[in-house]
């Protein structure tokens, strides 16, 4: 799914924060009107893979809007107006090298820049007293280039929808159901004047096929898949209790090729298998609640050659999270949020061609404080922070880093506006490599 606007990680404070489903929209519990953002964001990026860039730069304008058209009507939309410039990207010639089993790299370092609309889409409506519908879109086009020779052109589209239905059976019990289905398809092409452009494709991160050279050299990604889900939610009409229960299965198909449609050379194909379980507890009254829940995920892929059609690797990933998140009014003009999960993460890897296995487990945890103050009538002020270590993949050299943000703003009424300047700053640490990569974002929001 596409990511939209720039953010500190979510704290998972509600229902609708916790899963982002069209099932669960009614949860909604942020701003209704529309909002305008102007953002900016910078990374260093000291500690980074091979391929990945050493600094990231994006900026962006967001458009948001939440309306409560009726009692059983409701609706937001979305669209992030994104750029992304990502600098000194050593070879690859794709956005992320690390996302896909099969990717593709030339012979030079530069700097890519991205550009393209995000749209998030959602509408929730209840027929009746017993049933609720809800829908979800998020969509994308992106285009990208490389400024040096080789030089890289990419154009990559994703479509994400869902559709959800949810049934009263009892008096407090809800039973649901929703079915997604996304593509993506990322088209890349290769080009140099006054020579022939190298180009290689990677199976597995580690094996590579040197691929023949040529002025202009074109490939292909394409990505298929499907989740389908069911839910039990229990909302009591006079307590302030609500418990969810969600299950998830999924199966996700990856191909890429070398060349036109008309000569296309398959190169790979990889899909994934997975499933998901998730449970949410909340109490609250009044402006403080409480919230207890635990995800626990599952992954297991495979991926074949192109043209042997030969297994070249198995993977399976296992991932277990809880945690607790309190919101609470301190005062008349004072409201606190805290949250602390905990968790564990495994992967096995297993790469036939090159006979090489790699296992990874390691834990995660993260602490978030956030305070809002309210002196004024027409002023607020906000402000957090957020501590975390975080697990990497298993294609890092070092198991884990840790990450610390802080972010501070505030809130002033204007006539029918309200505007909204924030800063976000934040520093992550690898012990093991004595490096840090640093992180500066700031964001004008106007609500009306």
């Amino acid at each position: 799914m596409n990511t939209i606007g720039v953010s500190i990680p979510n704290s998972w404070y509600s229902l609708w924060d916790f899963t982002h489903n069209p099932l669960n929209f009614m949860y909604y519990n942020d701003f209704e009107g529309t909002r305008t953002s102007l953002y900016g964001n910078y990374k260093t990026l000291n500690i980074h893979r091979p391929y990945d860039a050493e600094s990231l730069l994006m900026v962006g304008a967001l458009f948001e809007t939440f309306y409560q058209l009726d009692e059983k009507t409701r609706l937001f939309a979305a669209i992030d107006f994104k750029n992304t410039y990502q600098y000194n990207q050593f070879r690859s010639i794709e956005k992320d090298f690390y996302t896909s089993y099969i990717a593709f790299t030339d012979t030079t370092m530069g700097d890519f820049q991205y550009n393209g609309p995000l749209i998030d889409f959602y509408f929730s409506k209840d027929f009746g007293s017993r049933v609720t519908w809800g829908l979800g879109i998020n969509y994308g086009v992106e285009r990208g280039i490389k400024d040096v020779f080789t030089q890289t052109a990419s154009r990559e589209l994703n479509s994400d929808l869902t559709t959800s239905l949810r049934f009263q059976t009892l008096s407090n019990l809800y039973v649901g159901g929703w079915v997604r289905r996304y593509h993506g398809r990322t088209s890349l092409e290769a080009v140099k004047e006054f020579q022939d452009a190298q180009v290689q494709t990677w199976l597995g991160y580690t094996v590579r096929k040197i691929e023949s050279p040529g002025t202009s050299i074109e490939m292909e990604k394409n990505k298929d898949g499907y989740q389908v889900g069911f839910t039990l939610t229990y909302q009591h009409e006079t307590i302030p209790f609500l418990a969810y229960l969600g299950f998830s299965k999924g199966t996700e198909e990856n191909d890429a090729r070398k060349g036109t449609k008309s000569v296309a050379s398959d190169r790979g194909y990889w899909q994934r298998n997975s499933s998901e379980g998730e449970i949410w507890l909340n109490y609250g009254l009044g402006k403080s609640s409480w919230s207890l829940f635990g995800i626990i995920k599952s992954n297991e892929d495979w991926g074949k050659t192109g043209v042997y059609e030969a297994l070249f690797l198995e993977t399976e990933e296992n991932h277990f999270l809880g945690g607790i998140a309190l919101t609470s009014r301190l005062s008349r003009n004072i409201d606190v949020k805290s949250s602390a999960r905990f968790g564990k993460i495994s992967y096995d890897y297993v790469n036939y061609i090159m006979t090489e296995k790699r296992s990874r487990k390691e834990d995660e945890w993260r602490i978030t404080l956030d305070i809002e103050v309210h002196p004024y009538p027409v002023t607020s002020y906000i402000g957090g922070i957020n501590i975390e270590k975080v697990p990497l993949h298993y294609t890092w050299e070092i198991p884990s880093l840790y990450r610390y943000l802080a972010h501070a703003g505030f809130e002033y009424q204007w006539g029918f506006n309200r505007l909204c300047p924030s800063l976000v700053w934040g520093i992550e640490k690898a012990e093991e490599l004595g490096k840090d990569n640093t992180l500066w974002q700031i964001q004008l929001s106007v609500k009306r």
